[in-house]
């Protein structure tokens, strides 16, 4: 890996130093890069290419340029073509070109992945050059779908990495208004960092008014998650055709969510809190397909999905999952009977479901009301106009409602007891994802739902209820759908 301490940068390379930082020094974007020059040198010959050392090179400035270009802007980049007019550092150039691009530019262009639109008005933004005519290339349909290619296709197997993460509160201070016995003005401050290999090997797991323990031998879980990414590389991922909306929708989503798609392998991430060890968190992620979700609605009025055009092997998928599972959890555990009934709707604010759906996650991951709020009105900002803009007052209201409908389980709002619930939910998942990889079948998990061939649906749905009731050792049966 590149130390950026070792990059020497003017303070005028702001903005190149921002994508050095961002895409040459973390493991995972490198490794997308190489894998995508690799799919574009098996297509086009270079050989009459002079310098040949520096085809690399550019060919990764070009893709580091467009995945910053397309995220943010949808746009191009600007190329001047006169031998005395170079852009060296500007929104459109992070890393700089230099000359010798141009060759290699052309033989892209004549190759489809490129249009090169000369005469350009360059009034793209205020970091673009001199006002005036230019160059600038754009991305074709043909680029797009190699780089598509080369983010899902197979599972590369990666040995360096950990198949757990356990990520650890970690306290710093920080200077605040409040004056201690020294005179300072200090607060502990949290946040979280990574800690790998210092855990026990078989800790046993007990959740605190659950009434719920097991043990987790982390030996044979990184054993079966070796194992089971070994099944997954032997699979080829691909994307049934799609309308050119969700098409649209898809690219977007894979050049906001490159580093997550590069990475491929799956691997469980736990949270330390406190003094306990793997109680929780542990939920499995890595995979590209925990990144086709799309925030933006579709031509219908309804969220885009892009999950149900995955082929896995050509043959087509389909996803189960549980009906209000952290909440159905709860019942379980409190031996109640299931929730009967659509448990996101309150009566009277039936128009606030999809709401009322993200407010039931927040509080059972929040410690208080006030905490709560500030992660709903979040979640709001964050949803594109997905969720509706609630007051202060109508998000009250949700939480009130909420706790009027599943009154049995109220008890467990505002607890922070989200982070154990997945701790229980992803044992459940490691149980299918055995069952599965002992038949030598793909099983693709997010989270709380399952990706499988269509021929193993019922498989699924059995092998889902099956290890629902035996991890929370109870007799309840809950929807999957």
């Amino acid at each position: 890996m590149v130390s950026i301490s070792n990059i020497k940068l003017n303070s005028s390379d702001k903005i190149k130093a921002i994508w050095i930082r961002k895409y040459i020094c973390e493991d995972s974007d490198k490794y997308l890069v190489d894998n995508f020059i690799q799919n574009i040198l098996s297509k086009i010959d270079f050989s009459n290419i002079k310098p040949q050392t520096r085809i690399n090179l550019v060919l990764e400035q070009l893709l580091l340029n467009f995945i910053y270009c397309y995220s943010k802007y949808n746009e191009g980049i600007v190329i001047p073509f006169a031998s005395d007019y170079w852009v060296k550092s500007n929104a459109y150039n992070p890393l700089g070109f230099s000359k010798d691009i141009i060759q290699i530019v052309n033989k892209l262009a004549d190759s489809g992945f490129f249009q090169i639109r000369k005469g350009h008005n360059n009034f793209i933004s205020e970091y673009d050059v001199k006002k005036g005519k230019c160059t600038i290339i754009t991305l074709t349909d043909k680029f797009k779908s190699e780089y598509l290619n080369a983010l899902i296709g197979r599972v590369q197997l990666r040995p360096e990495i950990d198949p757990i993460y356990v990520h650890e509160k970690k306290v710093e201070m920080k200077k605040t208004g409040k004056k201690k016995k020294d005179g300072e003005r200090r607060e502990r401050k949290s946040k979280y960092v990574k800690a790998i290999n210092y855990y026990e090997r078989k800790p046993k797991v007990s959740h605190t008014g659950l009434g719920l323990s097991y043990r987790i031998n982390i030996e044979k879980e990184e054993e079966f998650i070796k194992e089971y990414n070994q099944l997954l590389s032997q699979f080829e991922f691909t994307m049934e055709e799609m309308p050119d909306f969700k098409k649209a929708a898809l690219v977007q989503c894979a050049f906001d969510n490159a580093d997550t798609f590069a990475f491929g392998q799956v691997r469980r991430v736990f949270n330390k809190i406190d003094d306990t060890n793997f109680t929780h968190g542990g939920r499995f992620y890595g995979h590209f397909i925990q990144c086709l979700y799309n925030r933006r609605l579709g031509v219908d009025g309804k969220p885009l999905k892009l999950r149900e055009y995955i082929l896995i092997n050509g043959k087509k998928t389909v996803e189960l999952d549980y009906n209000c599972l952290h909440a159905n959890m709860l019942y379980a555990r409190s031996n109640n009977k299931p929730f009967q009934g659509d448990a996101y709707t309150i009566k009277g604010y039936e128009h606030w479901r999809n709401e009322c759906k993200v407010a039931m996650l927040i509080v059972f991951n929040s410690e208080n009301k006030d905490e709560a709020q500030k992660a709903f009105q979040k979640k709001i900002y964050d949803s594109n106009g997905f969720l509706k803009n609630l007051t202060t007052e109508e998000i009250g209201t949700i939480f009130d409602g909420l706790m009027e409908l599943h009154a049995p389980i109220a008890k467990w709002f505002f607890s922070g007891v989200g982070t154990r619930l997945q701790n229980i939910d992803s044992c459940i998942a490691s149980n299918v994802l055995k069952f599965f990889t002992k038949q030598e079948k793909p099983c693709l998990p997010i989270h709380d739902s399952f990706i499988v061939w269509e021929e193993d649906d019922e498989l699924l749905r059995k092998k889902m209820l099956e290890e629902y009731q035996r991890v929370l050792k109870t007799s309840n049966t809950i929807g999957i759908g």
